[in-house]
């Protein structure tokens, strides 16, 4: 519990805990009105069965006489009324109770998420590039919703264990050996089975997490892949492997299911098995019907009424935080990630020219795609860079957008070095378009503004100059769907809206990685050629394996085997 509570402490924003006193006393106050209200029915019960019973109870005879009412049946009455408005005002804090638990658990649910899903976009791109995306995609849905149930189970714990104990002490208070014997009965069999089922509920917590990840990834692969999907015809094999781990899936949750109802069930049965063996024995040993003892078992059956519910929560508590233990584990490990960290916010400018000294880069130690690389360029000037696969050409390209870092060797623009206090301000200068475009799932003016403000006398200008324009208004306007990963649209079209996107963003520079690579030659060279039509007064760096569609570039640039070749 120590370690749950540990990592749930980190996980808590300064928000979350300038909230968490309010939810704790609610906590503590709940399990008071419980216990009040369980205390009162006794004496109730008592009076109502015998008026003059108000004068043997020192407490009701204090406040018979105190309130000056003129007979005992009328101060019954009026404490049957008074219980009556005790136990709405019960009710409806309950209500609230459970309103206030429900929005703070599921406010830190969002916060958790959130925090995740800021440790990952903050990561480098090389850590980024080492880790599982559909890793990273549950550990922000899942398993911060289920940190979030582990935190609403501790409260919950913490709740249902003192009405457990106020109550516990009402029963002591009034028959002091029955409570006892009841106790050591119910407690020794909890432990048993708290011993056989709680290890085995641990156990199918992991694997629910390890078969949740491998059903995301199988989804992710296959709606990723989908062409190729349907080019091998492989549906039926994809379909076995999603079943076997959503069987898997099912089997874990259903066995934790059924082995958290079984102590709430055996407690139920074996509490009232107890009640109605304790009549019969003490009609065998007294010869007499139950009259003389109603109020005391009515207590006792008002009070086994609201423990069942609280062994029963408490039980699900244990079992909710062991069976999702794992994904503390998980987020502990995703929030303790190390993310980019930025000096400052410097601005810089690119007015004359861009160097390189000596830069080096590999991604695995002791392995250098890069090696020893110098090279100048002017501002405005068309570099185009050529090279086998492998060769080191996309790195460089990323290690001058700023994306990936030097591991040694300088980068600097107009005599000023790009370091952490001017990264950020560096990269708003770069424009990049990538072999494939991504474009989601809405429309050609919200896939352009990306991340930005939505201008759509901006988005049309950018339409006009990528000489898009004409064929969006003729089928709909900018607002037109273009599908999941631009589904909607033609391989060139799709680029052209990556260009778009740059000229929307102000980019100064245009790095094209392998931006035409995917479309033939015509079009590869139409492409290149409106690029550089409204880029007269930017710098653009392409990447290609073709040299012929950059003879218009002012320098070409060829890397083989880390090493540049003029």
């Amino acid at each position: 519990m120590k370690s749950e509570i540990k990592v749930i402490k980190k996980l808590l924003t300064k928000e979350d805990k300038a909230k968490l006193p309010l939810v704790l006393l609610l906590s503590v106050i709940l399990p008071i009105i419980e216990g009040v209200g369980l205390s009162i029915i006794f004496p109730f019960f008592s009076v109502a069965k015998d008026f003059s019973n108000v004068f043997e109870n020192q407490y009701l005879s204090f406040f018979y006489k105190l309130m000056e009412i003129e007979s005992a049946q009328y101060f019954v009455i009026f404490l049957g009324v008074l219980i009556a408005i005790f136990f709405i005002f019960r009710t409806f804090f309950n209500i609230f109770y459970a309103f206030i638990i429900n929005k703070f658990t599921y406010s830190l649910n969002r916060s958790i998420a959130a925090q995740i899903f800021s440790k990952s976009i903050s990561l480098s791109y090389v850590d980024f590039t080492k880790r599982n995306s559909s890793d990273l995609t549950q550990t922000v849905m899942q398993e911060s919703l289920n940190a979030a149930s582990v935190f609403g189970s501790i409260l919950m714990l913490i709740t249902e264990a003192t009405v457990l104990l106020v109550i516990y002490s009402v029963l002591l208070f009034f028959n002091t050996v029955v409570t006892i014997y009841l106790t050591i009965i119910i407690l020794t069999i909890l432990l048993i089975i708290h011993l056989i089922v709680n290890k085995k509920i641990q156990l199918y917590g992991q694997q629910r997490v390890n078969s949740q990840k491998s059903l995301y990834e199988i989804l992710n692969s296959s709606y990723a892949n989908f062409k190729y999907l349907k080019c091998v015809s492989k549906n039926e094999d994809i379909q076995d492997k999603f079943n076997q781990e959503s069987l898997k899936y099912q089997i874990n949750n259903q066995l934790y299911k059924f082995l958290s109802s079984i102590p709430r069930n055996v407690v139920e049965g074996l509490a009232f098995s107890l009640l109605s063996l304790g009549i019969t024995f003490f009609i065998w040993t007294n010869n007499e019907d139950i009259s003389s003892i109603v109020a005391v078992l009515t207590l006792y059956a008002i009070a086994m009424y609201r423990l069942l519910p609280s062994v029963s929560k408490i039980n699900y508590a244990i079992n909710d935080i062991l069976f999702n233990r794992k994904s503390l584990e998980v987020l502990d490990e995703a929030f303790s990630l190390d993310t980019e960290i930025f000096s400052g916010d410097n601005q810089i400018e690119f007015r004359q020219i861009l160097e390189l000294k000596k830069i080096t880069f590999g991604y695995k130690e002791n392995i250098n795609t890069l090696k020893n690389i110098s090279l100048n360029i002017k501002k405005n000037q068309k570099i185009g860079i050529v090279g086998t696969s492998g060769a080191g050409k996309s790195s460089l390209l990323d290690i001058i957008g700023g994306i990936i870092h030097p591991t040694s060797g300088n980068i600097l623009v107009d005599g000023q070095e790009i370091n952490s206090n001017n990264i950020r301000s560096w990269r708003s200068l770069i424009g990049y378009i990538p072999q494939s475009v991504y474009l989601f799932d809405g429309s050609i003016s919200e896939n352009i503004s990306m991340f930005h403000t939505l201008d759509i006398k901006k988005v049309k200008e950018c339409l006009k100059a990528v000489n898009l324009l004409d064929f969006v208004e003729k089928n709909g306007g900018i607002n037109i769907q273009v599908g999941e990963s631009g589904i909607a649209l033609s391989g060139g079209q799709k680029q052209r809206i990556g260009i778009a996107r740059a000229l929307y963003n102000n980019a100064e520079i245009f790095l094209l990685d392998e931006a035409t690579s995917s479309l033939d030659k015509k079009n590869a060279k139409q492409i290149i050629s409106e690029i550089l039509a409204i880029s007269s007064n930017k710098t653009v760096i392409a990447i290609s394996h073709d040299i012929n569609i950059l003879d218009k570039f002012d320098k070409i640039i060829e890397i083989k085997e880390g090493v540049i070749n003029e």
